[in-house]
């Protein structure tokens, strides 16, 4: 033990000179003390910081819940309602019309997705064709493209029936009270994350499938002469060998078309999917019954079908609330980063 009194040592003619050691113990006691409270302190700052952070991700799973429970809810069961009727729409379709212009005249009746009778006289007037061509719809023309549609928007519902029942199950619900007390809060984040995740997944899936729905309806369909390989209406009389007569959906009406054609040597070419106007169309060179043929002549007329118009208006309605409700979801998953 050190006596609290002055010494001396000497050292190559050096003196140290007395020191308060009491001192030195009251410096060391006081850092000591500084430090103990910078921990305690600092300590109690963390356990607030954990507090903060542990209220505003509980106001965050809250606001979850309710935006599933509630907004994504009543979202998807008005899609759902809203789906099934236009899908039943098409098979209200009863069109009876008697379409004229200067090359083109058609008497054509349409019901659900057939076409069953026409009547049509085509004037090719600038192919040196003297005569008109006058012929009658054999046997019925089925527009694949309603059936499509059809088929698209059933497996749309399938999927939405399954995500309703999917927010009405406890596995979306989230936790109890009595959960939300206990110390599981990343666990219950990730599954609140997860959830929120797989719904934008979803919910961008039926967006796409439903777009291409009433692409189906707005655009040319595939099996449309020029655009692929041809099946031959039947007409009674038969049509001359250089006519052909296509039936089809565009921009959601009845494309009603006649097309003149001629054998030729060129090589054929890629005909835009978009194209339906003479301009676009004439000269065009492509291949039908195993050969090339050149389109000399074009002519159509379209009708309008009410129904097909409500059904677009209500697909482009409920694809508009679907990309919202996305969009929100996205925006909770982005307050997490």
């Amino acid at each position: 033990m050190i006596p609290f009194e002055s010494f001396h040592v000497s050292n190559s003619s050096r003196t140290i000179e007395s020191m308060d050691i009491s001192k030195c113990h009251q410096g060391v006691f006081n850092i000591n003390l500084r430090v103990i409270e910078w921990l305690y302190f600092s300590t109690d700052r963390m356990a607030d910081l954990d507090n903060e952070i542990e209220e505003e991700l509980a106001a965050w799973r809250c606001e979850v819940k309710n935006f599933l429970s509630a907004n994504v809810l009543q979202t998807i069961t008005h899609a759902k309602e809203e789906l099934e009727r236009l899908d039943f729409l098409w098979g209200k379709i009863r069109i009876e019309k008697c379409i004229t212009n200067a090359n083109l005249k058609t008497d054509i009746r349409m019901e659900g997705h057939l076409i069953v009778a026409a009547d049509i006289e085509i004037k090719f007037t600038k192919s040196g064709r003297n005569t008109a061509v006058n012929s009658k719809l054999q046997q019925y023309c089925v527009l694949h493209q309603i059936l499509e549609f059809h088929r698209i928007i059933e497996s749309q519902l399938s999927q939405i029936r399954e995500l309703e029942a999917w927010l009405l199950s406890s596995d979306v619900k989230g936790p109890s009270a009595e959960e939300e007390a206990d110390d599981t809060l990343s666990f219950e984040t990730k599954e609140y994350a997860h959830n929120v995740n797989r719904l934008c997944e979803i919910m961008g899936e039926i967006c796409r499938h439903l777009r291409n729905a009433g692409d189906v309806l707005r655009l040319p369909t595939r099996r449309r002469f020029p655009y692929n390989n041809h099946s031959d209406l039947r007409f009674q009389p038969a049509l001359p060998s250089d006519v052909v007569i296509e039936m089809s959906l565009h921009r959601g009406e009845l494309l009603i078309e006649a097309f003149q054609i001629s054998e030729t040597k060129k090589p054929p070419q890629k005909i835009l999917d978009c194209c339906s106007s003479r301009s676009e169309l004439l000269g065009s060179v492509c291949s039908l019954r195993g050969q090339n043929m050149e389109i000399v002549e074009y002519v159509n007329t379209t009708v309008m079908i009410p129904q097909l118009e409500e059904m677009l208006g209500c697909l482009d309605d409920e694809i508009k609330w679907f990309s919202h409700t996305q969009a929100n979801a996205q925006a909770l998953l982005d307050c997490l980063r």
